[in-house]
């Protein structure tokens, strides 16, 4: 009996032995097809990806500006302003202006409303 028994533990450490070496072959498979080269093209950056990160720091208040108290103004006036060019790195005179608009939103841009939502 004895002769039985040790003949079914080698049996399941070389079985055990199978399994590991097939796993570690299947990891190294796709690791390798990972890293190969493929025929895709260059990849090409995503400006959407950084949309409204540059001048983060500005944009969120983080450099601390003095701002100068609000001001009342139309939207016409606003849009009127002309931009800086080039867009400078740290805060611009203009950016230090707080203005307060009264605006209502008639149309959502690239909506039209219902017919049943029209005066």
């Amino acid at each position: 009996m004895g002769g039985c028994l040790g003949r079914l533990a080698t049996a399941g450490s070389v079985s055990r032995r199978v399994v590991i070496v097939l796993l570690i072959a299947a990891l190294v498979a796709v690791a390798a097809r990972i890293a190969a080269a493929s025929d895709a093209g260059p990849v090409r950056f995503n400006r959407a990806l950084t949309c409204g990160s540059e001048r983060w720091i500005v944009k969120t208040l983080q450099d601390k500006p003095h701002l100068i108290s609000a001001k009342p103004k139309a939207v016409a006036q606003l849009a009127a302003l002309t931009r800086p060019s080039p867009t400078p790195i740290t805060r611009s005179n203009f950016e230090r202006h707080i203005y307060s608009v009264d605006a209502a939103v008639t149309h959502p841009h690239g909506s039209r409303p219902r017919p049943s939502c029209r005066p």
